[in-house]
């Protein structure tokens, strides 16, 4: 199999399904299950030889379970799911290609026969990346594209790196980054022939909220003067830009400079990182197949198998 460059859901959540529950008449996924966040459970109990138990006891598990197997779309990007062939009847297991999403409804091996519906629920669990500065591009794409909020964990450092490659499948085109060196105001660029053609600038901050004021505009548009550049993109983490900082963005862009031509200066922000993790992680698992997701062999293992008993460390990692 090859080898995976993506952030993928390789833990799962057994639990006790309970199929007389009211019945969903849109397919609109809960806040929780479009991030898998913290479960709840019941006290833990004293279990065979001493060990200590949990049962899962969150309403909007059985609700996403239920969303899930009857709508058959992710939670996440809202992708229909593909049902993962199964030798037992009337179990059901969707998995989405483009996040590696999956979960569904089916039967202990033991005593599927004994059962007119199905009695198990497993749901696939996102494990965390640390750190976070040290996995690749494709990986940071799809880890972030379901947790944005994220973002400021990324360094300003590894922001510089992440951002130019995010950029060159945004723009289509190389986009180069000067590695940490030394830059005088110049993260990246984009070559014209043999020249800088595009100046590229990142500012990253420890919190999206606020507004990227107007003197980093300025900063910018002087750096392209000042290296003879007529176009510039400045990448910010912002939640926006300031009005003051959008207008002089929009005058410094109506300029024409003698031998240089028209001034250029695009300004992007949180939203716009959103839309390129959209991309980068698209590509990313483009072709990526049931088997490069969903790592059981349903032959020989059956995942709903002692789903209802949970140990109480197991059960600590998805509170």
């Amino acid at each position: 199999m090859k080898e995976i460059r993506v952030a993928i859901f390789d833990q799962f959540m057994p639990t006790q399904y309970d199929h007389n529950q009211p019945e969903m008449t849109a397919d609109e996924p809960s806040d929780w299950a479009a991030s898998l966040g913290g479960l709840n459970f019941s006290p833990a109990f004293e279990g065979p030889r001493g060990k200590r138990y949990c049962r899962v006891d969150d309403e909007r598990l059985q609700k996403e379970l239920h969303r899930l197997t009857k709508f058959k779309t992710c939670s996440i990007c809202r992708s229909p799911t593909f049902q993962v062939e199964s030798l037992v009847e009337d179990e059901d297991i969707q998995l989405c290609l483009k996040c590696g999403y999956w979960g569904g409804i089916g039967f202990r091996e033991w005593n599927s026969h004994l059962h007119s519906h199905p009695r198990r629920g497993v749901i696939g669990r996102y494990k965390a990346i640390e750190p976070i500065d040290a996995q690749s591009t494709d990986y940071l794409a799809t880890h972030l594209r379901r947790y944005p909020k994220e973002l400021t964990n990324i360094s300003p450092k590894r922001s510089e790196t992440f951002v130019m490659d995010l950029l060159s499948d945004y723009l289509g085109c190389e986009v180069k980054s000067l590695g940490g060196t030394k830059d005088g105001g110049v993260d990246g660029y984009i070559l014209k022939g043999n020249k800088v053609g595009t100046i590229i600038q990142v500012k990253w901050h420890e919190s999206t909220d606020k507004a990227e004021s107007v003197k980093v505009v300025r900063e910018v548009a002087g750096t392209l003067l000042a290296r003879h550049v007529p176009q510039g993109i400045l990448v910010s983490n912002r939640e926006k830009y300031s009005e003051p900082a959008k207008q002089e963005a929009k005058s410094i862009s109506q300029l024409s400079i003698n031998e240089l031509g028209k001034i250029n200066l695009e300004l992007m922000d949180y939203h716009n990182i959103l839309d390129m993790l959209e991309i980068t992680s698209t590509k990313a698992t483009s072709d990526m197949r049931i088997d490069d997701w969903f790592k059981f062999n349903l032959e020989e293992e059956c995942i709903f198998d002692g789903a209802a008993m949970i140990s109480e460390g197991y059960a600590e990692r998805f509170m």
